[in-house]
């Protein structure tokens, strides 16, 4: 289908003004005069400025209306946000209101998502045609600087989204309404797998660097051999092996669209396997299915593996993989099993035959994956080398590949070292970066038993989190990377491939970032992640108190781990409290901040004094904090840190299949303790003791002579402190000494060090001499009575 006359079945009524004038500019190109002219002068230099005016001007138009729309959108948010906020009694005639809204709000987001894609594919297509038809006049190079100053097209809605889901759940949880509109979920809703992923562009000048980084915490995985011949000398690298993929689709590209827009349900299906074909490798045929839909159900992926004589025949639907089967019947393998695997090679063969897709598009590229072996809850893939190539046959005159064969035989023949030599231009393109991605395993996620760990279940995420939260999230925000969160090899393999022809209805937003250098300064880098941060803090705050309002808040949908307003620049942290309770607030992040302090601390009561549910989980969470804080303090007894590993930064994490013992070697059997050990707290007491003696004897003293001195109330007092500061001294003493011989006899790390006490005796004593002193100044400058001399003075 031609864009034009998508983009007219595809406009949305009430906005139709607002839309790019292809049409328009269609006209304006003369693109119906030009090809059959012989004449260079048909596109004047008048031409050419009246078009470029037109389309800035449409640009202009485009840009204007999208962040109108956005900004009016996120206010009738918030003031449902605070209208919620500021309700006592929150009634069931509110709530079908405030949800009529939200339906409202919800569906205009919608609309302006399409719109913003359907209008960035306009203009790139129409600036495609214009530097075809005219190539002495480049427009590409403008229409990049005017899209990096209007950036319609690179707003992310996650924000919006993800306020909506706090509502939604809100009014579900205290009117009964649907927490999960099908609108919400196909919006928000990603891959159903157990893991999250993260996906980043690194340049190729910090893949080193990004390497070493990750070397730090997780090993590089080796890959083995799949492949059936010997090993020669031209075996590839182990450790970094290139990886093939082969997608399939048909020549309306279906299955691009449906996993660009995120339609219901977007399957995919694609052959893999590791090395060179001709090595015989082992080849494996892989559907996936992601459904969008408000039941996001788990749809498991669907894998076979296939040989390579096997492939074609079983694309045609000629054979049914039976010489697998019987072998499987001769292996004594379960009847259940022998049906599971005849059903998933009925449904591939089936999905082939309904769409009728064959390979589009190969993605070659070099790997290296990092994860601790038999522990998959955190891995880290990156990509680099990337190349696509074509294998369509959609031009039956001049098929790329041959329609009786599954793959391009040129490049896949023995003992080819560059395959890229032999492809014309037009058939591969080399993607300018190397792909990050993060896999962390998901809280509430399935694992292959079927269990899924309890959100109230701390050990379920939080060691992933306390061993790699920190680094990870340092290296994602950091100037070496630049996070692509839709991103996909196979969207952008097609989109790079097949951008020319008509059949492409629609290009992925990321599609202009490519001619940028996303290479940044660090200070840059940091100086506007802290201006992101401040921002999501004042937008996400009165979410924030909806959230802790509601009881559910531990299973609301949360903003990605490193996402957030542009591009997910939120980047809320690895939000998981210790104790397994609702993340905290995005304030947190930037505590730090003398200036934003103030800022938080004037959030923590309403406008009234009055305390509110905010204020109240924000004085507890400070509470604690301060307890914590002074429990650290070094100089009380026995709360400093600890002398273990426990107190790094980060908590070690026991491998796969490894226990933590319930006691330690070292613990078992009799206690065996140096007798200098034993000797040095008794002498510690023993100094106590002497210490108690001195004092009670310079106490007694002192109160015996309280007669022959110039006051003697001052000397009652001062002979009171010390006998408090003797007994202080004594209980002081035995309290230490008992103390320390329990930790001993446990083989405790703690601290043995307890600087309180003689703090405490010091400051009595120079209270005391202090008292002393001004009371004998006194009597002997006659300050008290006057004209009359003192007598001896008794000190101490």
């Amino acid at each position: 289908m031609l864009f034009g006359v998508r983009l007219a079945s595809q406009i949305y009524p009430p906005w139709k003004e607002e839309y790019i004038a292809y049409e328009k500019l269609k006209k304006l190109l003369k693109e119906s005069v030009v090809p059959h002219s012989t004449k260079q002068d048909d596109w004047s230099e008048a031409d050419e400025t009246n078009f470029v005016s037109v389309l800035d001007s449409e640009l202009e138009k485009v840009y204007s209306f999208q962040s109108r729309t956005y900004s009016s959108l996120s206010d009738k948010i918030s003031e449902i946000e605070k209208s919620i906020n500021q309700a006592e009694n929150f009634k069931v005639e509110d709530a079908k209101s405030f949800e009529a809204k939200l339906e409202e709000i919800l569906e205009a987001a919608r609309e302006l998502d399409t719109f913003s894609r359907l209008n960035f594919t306009g203009f790139t297509k129409i600036v495609k045609k214009h530097d075809r038809l005219h190539p002495k006049y480049q427009v590409k190079p403008l229409l990049r600087v005017r899209l990096a100053a209007l950036p319609f097209h690179s707003e992310d809605y996650s924000p919006l989204l993800y306020r909506l889901s706090v509502l939604y759940a809100f009014l579900g949880e205290n009117v009964g309404a649907d927490s999960t509109p099908a609108g919400l979920s196909s919006m928000v809703a990603g891959e159903n797998t157990d893991y999250t992923t993260y996906k980043f562009w690194v340049h190729p000048e910090n893949v080193m660097e990004v390497k070493t980084r990750i070397l730090r915490h997780l090993p590089l995985l080796i890959y083995g051999s799949s492949s059936k011949s010997d090993a020669g000398e031209d075996d590839e690298d182990v450790g970094e092996p290139t990886i093939t993929s082969l997608y399939f689709d048909n020549p309306a590209l279906e299955l691009y669209e449906s996993k660009l827009k995120k339609s219901e349900v977007s399957p995919s299906l694609r052959l893999r396997w590791v090395g060179k074909l001709s090595d015989k490798p082992e080849i494996t045929l892989e559907k996936k299915v992601v459904d969008h839909t408000a039941t996001g159900e788990y749809i498991p992926d669907e894998k076979l593996v296939i040989k390579e004589k096997y492939i074609q025949p079983f694309l045609e639907g000629k054979y049914s993989m039976e010489k697998t089967i019987k072998k499987m019947k001769e292996r004594g393998s379960t009847e259940a099993t022998i049906e599971a695997y005849k059903k998933t090679v009925d449904d591939i063969q089936t999905f082939i035959k309904e769409h009728e897709i064959s390979p589009v598009m190969r993605t070659m590229y070099n790997r290296s994956a990092f994860q601790i072996p038999g522990d998959n809850r955190v891995r880290a893939i990156l990509d680099s080398n990337i190349v696509f190539i074509r294998e369509d046959d959609f031009d039956e005159a001049r098929p790329v590949r041959d329609p009786e064969s599954w793959h391009r035989s040129d490049i896949d023949a023995p003992g080819i070292k560059k395959p890229l030599s032999l492809l014309r231009k037009g058939e591969f393109s080399k993607f300018p970066f190397a792909v990050l991605e993060f896999r962390v395993l998901t809280r509430n996620s399935s694992d292959k038993k079927g269990k899924t760990p309890s959100s109230t279940d701390p050990s379920a995420s939080m060691p992933v989190i306390k061993r790699h939260g920190k680094w990870i999230q340092e290296l994602t925000n950091s100037h070496l990377v630049k996070e692509v969160p839709k991103f996909s090899k196979f969207v952008q393999g097609i989109a790079s491939l097949f951008a020319e022809d008509d059949r492409l209805d629609a290009l992925p937003f990321w599609v202009n970032d490519l001619e940028y250098d996303i290479r940044q300064d660090p200070k840059q880098a940091w100086e506007e992640q802290k201006r992101r941060l401040k921002e999501a803090a004042s937008v996400a705050k009165d979410s924030n108190k909806i959230r802790l309002r509601t009881s559910s808040s531990s299973r609301l949908p949360q903003s990605p781990l490193f996402s957030g307003l542009e591009d997910n620049a939120i980047r809320p942290q690895i939000s998981l409290s210790a104790d397994g309770s609702s993340p905290a607030l995005v304030e947190e992040t930037i505590e730090e901040e003398p200036n934003d302090d103030a800022d938080i601390d004037d959030d923590d009561s309403t406008d009234d004094g009055e305390t509110d549910v905010t204020s109240e989980a924000l004085r507890k969470q400070k509470s604690k904090s301060l307890k914590s804080r002074i429990r650290n303090l070094s100089f009380l007894p026995n709360q400093g840190p600890r002398l273990n590993m426990d107190s790094e930064d980060e908590e070690i994490v026991l491998p796969a299949g490894v226990v933590k013992p319930s006691s330690l070697i070292r613990n078992s059997g009799p206690v065996k303790v140096e007798t200098k050990v034993w000797l040095a707290n008794e002498r510690t007491f023993n100094k106590w003791l002497h210490i108690t003696t001195l004092l009670s004897a310079l106490t007694f003293t002192l109160y015996s002579s309280v007669g022959r001195s110039s006051s003697q109330q001052t000397a009652e007092y001062v002979a009171y402190i010390l006998f408090a500061l003797t007994i202080f001294s004594g209980l002081w003493g035995y309290g230490t000494y008992m103390q320390r011989l329990k930790y001993i006899k446990a083989r405790s790390e703690r601290h043995l060090d307890s600087p309180v006490g003689p703090i405490i005796i010091s400051l009595g004593l120079l209270a005391a001499l202090i008292v002393n002193f001004i009371s004998n100044y006194k009597v002997h400058h006659g300050i008290n009575h006057p004209g009359v001399q003192p007598n001896v003075t008794v000190g101490f």
